[in-house]
């Protein structure tokens, strides 16, 4: 019976000892893979960092694809980024940087609005796609997705190749380290949320009066500031003000607040996120802004406006009557003003039309052959039957009419504003967004 139950004690410590090796071993690999774990999280840390450095860089402000013509380049600059970075003491390693195409592959966003499945490829081209169709249109999101040759986004690799990641239990099982490798991919798209001090004015263009006939995003031009009641509204005056429950619309003196001649004085305002605005004239505002651009738009100081005046302006959902109370923001805009009419006097129209206006000039000695000669040169578009905003005797139903803006989209390409994320209006995102 002794010899029984010393049997059976040895037959224990055997099977005890047998259990033993694989849990040990499976405990020397969960120690192993959070410390790789700990080093993939450090190394797409530093995959991230160079991703949104780049996709930052990827463009210079006059939309050539940034090689390092006047400074560092896009993969110069997403390479530092991820360099300047350590996983676990040691410097990442690069494995590739490129500058490519994120075509999406889902239309499912995220609690940031960002759409981020899809397929990087990368494209080492020189020359940008344009943002516009060739009838001048701004191209859809869909027909820029499926553009390979559109230049917006950036993928870096980082590894621990050449310094592994050294096991600490693994050589247990033969194994002496662990090489690991992390893939970022920033993107970058078209001006959304927009950041503090970036817009020119507090007006609000209206997406619909954005469109030509068949709905695609234009270079034609809108006007607002109307006193035709048959006029649809292009715009809208705002205070920036984007309250948690908007219900209420800017008013005259909020709006007068955040406008300063030369000054941007917005707040963050976000994509998707309603906007206090109001229509109609706000007459302290717009004469604060006449007298603004006589100056701004004056280059050759003869007294007389002759360049657009380039503006950034927030664009918003409205309706066919005036905007407000409240609009939702939806991107925004760089627009060119052509021209402003503070007061009508039919008598006087010979001296107050225009006569220069960027590359268009006329010295025809009647004011109005040369405002229609001026409104048919940028397809200035007026009342809802879009036609041509000419003189008419007297003026007041259509043309050149007080209190009004003559502006149309601009066509150039122009300094990123905000972050991604807003619909193609011909302005790109300063701030990319991660979708990798």
């Amino acid at each position: 019976m002794t010899t029984l139950l010393h049997t059976q004690k040895g037959a224990s410590i055997v099977h005890w000892l047998v259990a033993m090796v694989p849990l040990l071993g499976f405990g020397a690999l969960a120690v192993d893979l959070n410390n790789v774990y700990l080093a993939r999280g450090e190394l797409h840390n530093a995959a991230d960092a160079g991703a949104l450095e780049g996709a930052r860089l990827l463009y210079n402000a006059d939309g050539t694809i940034n090689v390092g013509q006047t400074g560092i380049s896009a993969v110069n600059g997403a390479t530092a980024a991820a360099q300047a970075n350590l996983s676990q003491g040691d410097a990442v390693e690069i494995v590739s940087v490129n500058r490519g195409h994120w075509q999406f592959m889902t239309s499912l966003a995220d609690s940031e609005g960002i759409e981020r499945g899809g397929v990087f490829s990368a494209n080492a081209a020189l020359e940008p796609a344009d943002l516009r169709d060739i009838n001048g249109n701004f191209r859809t999101f869909q027909d820029l997705n499926q553009d390979l040759a559109e230049i917006n986004a950036v993928e870096v690799v980082t590894a621990r190749q050449l310094t592994p990641v050294q096991a600490f239990f693994g050589p247990i099982l033969g194994i002496n380290d662990y090489q690991v490798q992390a893939r970022s991919v920033a993107y970058v798209g078209f001006a959304g949320t927009i950041l503090p001090g970036e817009l020119d004015a507090p007006i609000a263009m209206c997406e619909h009066r954005l469109k030509d006939a068949n709905g695609n995003w234009s270079c034609s031009v809108g006007r607002f500031i109307s006193s035709s009641d048959n006029d649809e509204q292009t715009a809208g005056w705002t205070n920036f003000e984007q309250p948690d429950h908007c219900t209420g619309g800017a008013s005259a003196s909020t709006v007068r607040d955040v406008f300063s001649c030369g000054d941007r004085l917005n707040q963050e305002m976000l994509l998707g996120k309603a906007m206090q605005t109001v229509g109609g004239e706000v007459q302290t505002v717009f004469h604060d802004l006449y007298d603004c651009w006589r100056g701004i738009a004056d280059t050759d100081l003869d007294g007389e406006p002759d360049q657009p005046w380039v503006m950034k302006l927030p664009v918003i959902q409205c309706s066919d009557s005036n905007p407000g109370p409240c609009n939702q923001l939806i991107g925004a805009i760089a627009m060119e003003v052509l021209w402003v009419v503070e007061q009508v006097n039919a008598n006087r129209i010979n001296d107050e039309a225009p006569r220069q206006m960027g590359e268009w000039a006329s010295d025809n000695p009647d004011g109005k052959q040369r405002w229609d000669s001026f409104v048919t040169h940028f397809q200035i578009k007026s009342g809802p039957d879009d036609g041509l905003a000419l003189w008419q005797d007297p003026p007041g139903d259509n043309g050149f009419r007080q209190k009004t803006i003559y502006m149309k989209p601009s066509c150039e390409a122009q300094d990123p504003v905000g972050g991604t994320g807003g619909a193609n209006f011909g302005l790109r995102a300063a701030v990319p967004a991660l979708v990798r």
